[in-house]
């Protein structure tokens, strides 16, 4: 909570948070809860002022552990504000009669979590020492203690480390191409991380997202996709992994359990600085069935909730096993890496094939307004 301001003869407290805006982006800055509206002022100076007024606000608890507290309003379809600071929900403006079930709902759920946080640690111990069978639960308290926004610190670090090794295409016309087929998937998707996506030079056909919310996107998998919405239908898998922090989980098992203890008991510090050091582990991993299917369903879930026909995935997939199962030369199956971060199994393309047959017959798809083949045109492998 920042220092006190004062407007129009009010004084209150002003909160660091952000805000996803219509176009799906997100924007930092700050809240303040007036007599009837909340404020949020962004931190960029070409940004406007937000204001929702506290009539009709829904607030609501998100995020792990529910720590990010939204604000959201009809009179601002598509706007959604957060903070991590509970102590906003004190503030006297909101006291109001209809807005007290859910603060009371809010901070009795808080309550609750407190409570069970020793009894967790206790149990987390005796299963450390005990035998291999708490490991489970160990990792899952290490990652429910990682915030969104240390998250995405550690994936900047992540991010910096492999950009300087990559090269990324500058091209705005590929950019704008990108930015036309996530669009639709950013207005949907409801992730407290802040999705970032760059093209690189690279003869992979191949897509990976690291922790935080970046996703990198090879140009050999644009060059091989027939249409956008095979594109999209990638992507979208990829959004679901850093969803369900996927990659952070990874990285949170390649460092050991003494970091994870420590974690436990409010050393995030020394687990952020852990994990910064293994990001090009990510690289060389493959995620687990478990993990691939958890993605497909969450992407398959967003393209259809994006009005983007999911068909475009099942396509893509069907397209990578065919080259799989070709005849190809050793040189030719290592450019095809997709199948080893991403392995295109008869059971997966069932399962997707499954949820279009379960859409309704009548269920019609906009098509995302991009030629695939402008795009492909100008990128050029390297040799």
């Amino acid at each position: 909570m920042e220092d006190l301001t004062t407007r129009s003869g009010q004084t209150t407290a002003s909160f660091e948070g952000a805000a996803f805006v219509e176009d799906g982006s997100r924007v930092a800055g700050s809240l303040r809860v007036l007599e009837g509206t909340l404020e949020f002022k962004p931190n960029a100076s070409d940004q406007h002022l937000i204001q929702m007024p506290l009539e009709n606000l829904d607030i609501s608890a998100g995020g792990n552990q529910n720590r990010l507290i939204y604000f959201k309003s009809p009179a601002r379809s598509g706007i959604s504000i957060y903070t991590t600071d509970r102590s906003i929900l004190k503030e006297p403006a909101l006291q109001k009669p209809h807005l007290q079930p859910a603060i009371k709902k809010i901070v009795g759920r808080h309550r609750r979590v407190k409570g069970g946080y020793w009894t967790l640690a206790a149990v987390t111990l005796g299963l450390v020492v005990g035998a291999w069978l708490g490991r489970g639960l160990l990792f899952k308290a290490a990652i429910d203690q990682i915030p969104p926004e240390a998250e995405v610190k550690l994936g900047e670090l992540v991010e910096k480390n492999l950009t300087s090794s990559m090269s990324v295409v500058q091209d705005p016309v590929v950019n704008e191409g990108i930015d036309t087929m996530t669009k639709p998937l950013l207005e949907v998707a409801e992730s407290p991380f802040p999705f970032k996506f760059q093209v690189v030079h690279h003869q992979d056909v191949n897509a990976f997202a690291i922790p935080g919310g970046s996703i990198f996107i090879h140009s050999a998998l644009l060059q091989k996709a027939d249409s956008a919405e095979e594109v999209a239908g990638v992507l979208a898998h990829e959004m679901a992994h850093v969803i369900h922090r996927h990659g952070t989980q990874l990285l949170v098992r390649r460092i050991g359990l003494y970091v994870l203890i420590g974690a436990m008991f409010g050393d995030t510090q020394g687990l952020i600085a852990a994990l910064a050091d293994q990001g090009g582990f990510l690289l060389s991993q493959k995620f687990s069935r478990d993990f691939e299917r958890q993605a497909d369903e969450t992407g398959f879930n967003l393209l259809v909730k994006a009005d983007i026909d999911p068909r475009g995935m099942l396509s893509f997939f069907r397209r990578i096993k065919e080259f799989q199962e070709e005849q190809m030369s050793e040189t030719e199956q290592s450019a095809m890496a997709v199948m080893g971060t991403h392995p295109a199994t008869d059971e997966r393309i069932e399962f997707i094939q499954q949820k279009i047959d379960e859409l309704p017959p009548d269920r019609k798809f906009q098509k995302i307004p991009l030629d695939i083949q402008k795009i492909q045109r100008r990128i050029s492998l390297p040799e």
